[in-house]
């Protein structure tokens, strides 16, 4: 009996020092998902972005009409649309 209860008592500290350890590294997993994710978004509005300058280079000079222009730049759009609407749940 005094065995198992010193084994009880010592598990008591134990577990109070390891709990903060474990915690703070599903914190850490979490915030490299988020991390990762926006960086992964950032990407993605970058290219966008790129694609927009491309259509507009393009559209200026003649190369894309008019109705070409207007349906890729409404791509673009929603395209980064759907990206930012992803970020934000993922933040909340």
């Amino acid at each position: 009996m005094v065995i198992i209860l010193s084994v009880i008592i010592a598990l008591i500290p134990a577990a109070a020092i390891l709990y903060p350890l474990i915690y703070s590294k599903k914190e850490k997993d979490n915030l490299s998902n988020v991390q990762d994710v926006n960086n992964i978004a950032k990407g993605n509005l970058e290219r966008i972005s790129k694609g927009i300058e491309i259509a507009d280079f393009d559209y200026s000079i003649g190369n894309l009409s008019q109705k070409d222009y207007i349906w890729l730049k409404d791509k673009y759009n929603s395209e980064a649309d759907e990206i930012m609407d992803l970020t934000d749940d993922k933040k909340k």
